[in-house]
């Protein structure tokens, strides 16, 4: 998830379609706003939201670990001055993989498609909240 509204809606209509591919999808809230990003500081103010959700880590295929700014679109490949590290490592990326896991189950809402064509959002392990429906 992010905290800019346009991509926000963006991405919000394909939600249900991604579900029902299998992606499992987590949003961060403002109620867990003083976390840590998934792997450690992110170089702005500790615990900020901003800095946490505009940097990026992916692991692909459990063998590939990409870190950076740049996002997954042809602007930033053509015109930003973003960057993105790509890492041929197992190791790093099963150790990325484990500290980002352990990252969305205590600090992001966990979507779910229910029946009748609802969504519900989980909230983070041991944060006492509620789930959600909108």
């Amino acid at each position: 998830s992010n905290d800019a509204p346009i991509a926000h809606v963006g991405y919000a209509r394909h939600r249900k379609a991604l579900l029902a591919m299998g992606v499992e999808l987590y949003e961060l809230r403002s109620e867990q706003a003083g976390l840590r990003s998934a792997l450690g500081s992110s170089g702005g103010a500790a615990g900020s939201s901003r800095a946490m959700l505009h940097s990026k880590v992916m692991v692909v295929d459990g063998r590939l670990l990409v870190v950076g700014s740049m996002n997954l679109d042809l602007r930033s490949q053509l015109q930003n001055t973003e960057i993105a590290l790509l890492i041929r490592s197992r190791r790093l990326a099963a150790e990325a993989a484990g500290q980002i896991d352990a990252a969305m189950r205590q600090g992001a809402w966990r979507l779910e498609h229910q029946e009748e064509d609802r969504l519900v959002w989980h909230p983070p392990e041991g944060s006492g909240l509620q789930d959600a429906h909108t």
